[in-house]
């Protein structure tokens, strides 16, 4: 607005300097024209008596010009001035050179002269022109100057006076102008502040059809394409790391598995053995100990099974058969469905879960992997919930990263065990894990899921219960 502004003042001063140091040049120049175009029309009809007499007056009218025609003796012939005996004077006085002092001469031919001069009776200056018709009359035609220096005064003034409505006609205008082109540029900037931030949610509402319209659209089209592509690069970064590890840690993962395993089976395998022999044997003679025995060998097959499973998907995540397919998520939503789900779990354990995040929180990660972790996290706090019983999830936010934490109330964990919960198979209580059908895997899933994600995941102890957590990727919590 400043440079437009800019613009039209400098136009109009430029435009008032040329105007009044050349308008009275171009008057006198067009007076000039006209009293030379009036002196080639005089000429030629000076020989007729109606007509000459007729243009001398119509021209006085006109022009404000005086005239005045003399015979060779410089008699006055016909005049339009009052004194006409006073400019027989000084036309005589031209011709003899006694006037001639003040005057300046602009033009000359072989017929006329034109010069400008002084009249000390009545202080004016004069625009003249004098000399001789075809037919041998002469002649004297003059004009004021004040009258052009006037106009030209008037002329001044008026420009100055619609220069200044002008001026602010342009104001208001150039004011509404940058209004109007400003504000989709501002809303371009904000827009394109976000998706610095790989807010990739912004979109350009505006409805221009202008460049600026078509920007905004280039920004929509970009914005989506950037999403594809982090999206892309992300699952394609964690997949090189990931295959960057998978070789330095597939020997010692074969071994570890084997022997864990191995000593995991052990127990419900041989609950299973020595049950199965004493229906066999007939041990259970009544039906009530052949139920029970038949119990316990469904319950620990029923174990075994879920070992195997969690074993299994373990195995997957581990030597990369699962793959990391990072997309952009709501984590509140994906907490609320989790936590809807476990409700049932929750009431009959008598616990409290408090979840009091509420909005959207975007992250980066595999939904249906982050979703496996959150329920790990949950159910572990309803079984291990004492005390109070009371569960609280909460989201917060540490320069982009966002950390979900579980806690729960009841006993701590011994601080010697906090390395070790991680490991494969690893119960700081076996009772109590035995007694819930927990197998020792489901931390050491989540830490696999975490690290797939080449994010953390975490245990804290508290005074009054224990803290699990984890870290994502993502956006501001409001």
């Amino acid at each position: 607005m400043v440079a437009m502004l800019g613009i039209i003042i400098g136009a109009f001063l430029i435009l008032q300097v040329f105007f009044s140091g050349l308008l009275g040049r171009f008057y006198r120049s067009e007076k000039i024209r006209t009293i030379t175009s009036l002196y080639e029309t005089l000429d030629e009809i000076s020989d007729t008596t109606e007509d000459f007499s007729a243009e001398i007056m119509k021209q006085t009218a006109e022009n404000n010009i005086q005239i005045l025609i003399a015979d060779q003796e410089f008699k006055a012939i016909n005049s339009t001035s009052l004194d006409a005996n006073e400019m027989s004077a000084r036309l005589f006085g031209y011709y003899t050179g006694f006037f001639s002092e003040g005057s300046e001469l602009l033009r000359e031919t072989s017929n006329y002269k034109i010069q400008t001069s002084n009249d000390r009776r009545i202080g004016l200056q004069y625009l003249e022109m004098w000399g001789q018709l075809t037919n041998g009359d002469w002649f004297l035609i003059r004009t004021p100057l004040e009258g052009i220096e006037e106009a030209v005064r008037l002329s001044s003034r008026f420009f100055i006076t619609i220069g200044a409505l002008v001026l602010i006609a342009s104001v208001i205008v150039v004011f509404v102008m940058s209004e109007h082109i400003s504000k989709p540029i501002m809303q371009l900037t904000a827009l394109s502040k976000r998706m610095a931030n790989l807010d990739f949610s912004a979109r350009y509402e505006g409805k221009a059809v202008n460049e600026i319209g078509e920007l905004g659209d280039r920004f929509n089209r970009m914005s989506d394409q950037l999403q594809r592509a982090i999206s892309e690069l992300k699952s394609a970064n964690v997949e090189l790391q990931k295959d960057v590890e998978r070789r330095t840690q597939l020997d010692q993962m074969r071994t570890e598995f084997l022997n864990n395993v191995s000593h995991e089976l052990k127990t419900p395998i041989g609950l299973i053995e020595g049950y199965a022999e004493g229906l066999r044997d007939g041990i259970a003679d009544d039906e009530e100990s052949r139920d029970f025995y038949c119990d316990v060998i469904i319950d620990e097959t029923k174990k075994m099974d879920t070992l195997v499973r969690q074993l299994l998907s373990l195995n997957q995540l581990e030597f990369g058969e699962d793959p990391v397919q990072m997309e952009r998520f709501d984590l509140v939503g994906l907490i609320d469905g989790v936590v809807s789900n476990m409700k049932l779990l929750a009431d009959q354990a008598g616990a409290e879960i408090v979840f009091p995040q509420r909005g959207e929180v975007y992250v980066w990660g595999d939904e249906f992997k982050i979703e496996e972790v959150v329920t790990n996290y949950l159910s572990n706090a309803i079984h291990h919930a004492d005390g109070e019983k009371k569960i609280e999830i909460r989201l917060t936010d540490r320069d982009g990263i966002i950390t979900t934490s579980v806690f729960n109330t009841g006993e701590p964990i011994p601080e010697a065990d906090l390395p070790h919960i991680w490991e494969k198979f690893y119960k700081v209580d076996k009772a109590r894990t035995r007694e819930y059908g927990g197998s020792g895997i489901g931390l050491s899933i989540v830490k696999a899921i975490m690290d797939g994600h080449h994010q953390s995941c975490g245990a804290s102890n508290f005074d009054n219960g224990v803290a699990f957590w984890f870290t994502l990727e993502g956006q501001k919590v409001i």
